[in-house]
């Protein structure tokens, strides 16, 4: 080095480690409304069976056909769910659905004659007229009927907007069961799924998929017919339905193919979201160019707006209140149709996978739109979020909402850890495992664990990661880092500069943290930078 004297800064590159606070901007709160937070506005509900009443180990759903019909005078819904369900045992004798008892069945059909059934309070066991083998369908036809009690984060709600009545569902996790029997665990995807929804004709009905036809009924009423041709899990399934005012932008992915991004909105609030949601545009085109092009584009994109606190990313169309129209809102939401829509969270356990990925989506947005200052600036304000979790971002217990969606460790330490990630492996390595695992043939259009994702990144990066998980996903806190450094005059007219490096954890899970931290060694003349392992 120059005979100059020198001085040494902590590089951010590990951004979660370092002690200092972060220099960052304020992220606007509008703009971090999510799922979570409306739950943390909620009365925290919960959904008391959820952890004992588990889906039916026996059976395959392929697809799904509800077919419901909704009034809001009175408030009630009237439903016909088709279920094609394999046998994956030699010899299936019945099937359980999971359906909460305060809506009644009627009878369950099988081929047009009646099966016996018993009614438990959060499934229905049904008797098949025969044994079933391996490989064989099951079609059944369950009627029901009742006025759907909400629980979770609000599953499925009558509400109303200037006097108009407005009715939705937010099934996200256990809440598909409050109004449509189905096998309610995310692992076991349908192939398709058609949502007809009949309703008043002065009333619109958003849902997933493509709307293949509006029928006109002869007592006033219409039947909205969506079609999702792509595989989907039960809480990913939704409807709302209002006065709607609609518009479409255009998703151009290719010199000569277009997508079609819908929007549902209130009326009172439409010229609002036209040039809110006119953002999403450009976050498609981002998100392409760096997972890959949007998964469900045959179908559509787009937005519909309902009652609940929040966003929810409903696969083809995010559901969101008109507070969340926020630019990161938005993206986050966007984000999840690769991370949470075309690759689902396995179990609830690993959550992150949808939640702690969009959120990174975030930052991947922020550095595509304003470059990477601001990619920095607002990563750094989500690590000082990740400092206030408690235990891992991998939830074993996942009966408690409040800790199942928690922020700081799910949300902002899950982007934290890919942030980190992204330094450990480098960039180009990073976005090739990102890509790699959601085109993965065992992952995409179905579901993966933490470990599937480790899995791929070692494949990607040729690195063995096991000591980078388990310490940030499994684990739990992060390292304090102090530092000391001298430099000492060389023979040559330079300087020999010598850094100590400590840690502290607060926590023996790990007691201690690997990673890798860079120092910058700064001179008149250049600067060089070390990593300390």
């Amino acid at each position: 080095m120059n005979n100059v004297m020198m001085r040494v800064i902590v590089a951010c590159c590990c951004l979660l480690c370092f002690a200092p606070r972060a220099e960052a901007q304020a992220i606007p709160q509008n703009e971090k409304f999510s799922l979570e937070e409306a739950e943390a506005r909620s009365a925290s509900h919960r959904q008391t069976y959820s952890a004992s009443a588990l889906a039916d180990t026996n059976v395959d759903v392929t697809y799904y056909k509800l077919d419901l019909r909704i009034t809001t005078s009175p408030n009630y819904l009237r439903g016909k769910v088709t279920v094609h369900a394999k046998s994956i045992r030699p010899a299936l004798a019945s099937v359980s659905l999971d359906l909460t008892n305060t809506l009644t069945v009627d009878s369950v059909k099988l081929g047009g004659s009646r099966l016996q059934f018993i009614q438990h309070p959060a499934a229905v066991a049904i008797q098949l007229n025969r044994s079933y083998g391996h490989g064989e369908m099951v079609v059944l036809d369950v009627f029901y009927r009742g006025t759907p009690v909400s629980t979770g984060f609000g599953t499925f709600e009558f509400g109303e907007h200037l006097g108009t009545p407005w009715v939705w569902s937010l099934s996200e996790p256990y809440g598909a069961r409050d109004w449509w029997p189905c096998k309610d665990h995310p692992m076991d995807k349908a192939d398709s799924v058609d949502v007809w929804v009949t309703c008043r004709n002065d009333f619109k009905v958003a849902s997933n998929g493509k709307l293949v036809a509006i029928v006109s009924n002869p007592d006033s009423t219409h039947t909205y017919q969506w079609s999702e041709r792509y595989p989907i899990t039960t809480y990913l399934v939704f409807m709302s339905l209002t006065n709607y005012a609609t518009f479409t932008d255009w998703f151009r992915y290719s010199p000569t193919d277009s997508m079609p991004v819908i929007n549902y909105v209130l009326p009172e609030n439409l010229a609002d979201a036209r040039d809110s949601l006119s953002r999403v545009i450009d976050m498609l085109r981002i998100f392409s160019d760096r997972l890959g092009l949007y998964p469900f584009v045959t179908e559509k994109f787009g937005h519909a707006e309902f009652g609940r606190g929040g966003a929810m990313e409903h696969q083809t169309m995010t559901s969101l209140v008109r507070y969340a129209f926020g630019e990161y809102v938005l993206a986050h939401e966007l984000a999840h149709q690769w991370f949470g829509d075309l690759v689902t969270c396995a179990s609830w356990r690993d959550l992150w996978i949808n939640e702690g990925f969009a959120a990174y989506g975030e930052v991947i947005y922020a550095e595509g739109k304003y470059g990477v200052a601001t990619y920095h600036s607002r990563a750094r304000a989500d690590m000082e979020s990740a400092k206030t979790g408690v235990g891992p971002v991998y939830k074993s217990d996942t009966t408690n909402l409040r800790q199942l969606f928690d922020q700081p460790t799910v949300y902002r330490k899950g982007l934290a850890t890919l942030h980190m990630l992204r330094h450990v492996v480098g960039d180009s390595l990073f976005f090739r495992s990102l890509r790699s695992f959601l085109s993965d043939p065992r992952y995409r259009f179905g579901v993966a664990t933490t470990e599937n994702f480790k899995d791929v990144c070692e494949v990607v990066s040729g690195r063995q990661l096991d000591w980078f998980f388990d310490q940030w996903i499994y684990g739990e806190k992060y390292p304090r880092y102090s530092y000391t450094w001298q430099a000492i005059p060389d023979t040559d007219g330079g300087y020999i500069a010598t850094i100590s490096l400590s840690q502290t954890t607060g926590t023996s899970n790990p007691a201690f943290f690997t990673m890798p931290i860079d120092f910058k060694i700064s001179s008149a003349s250049r600067d060089t930078t070390v990593v300390l392992l």
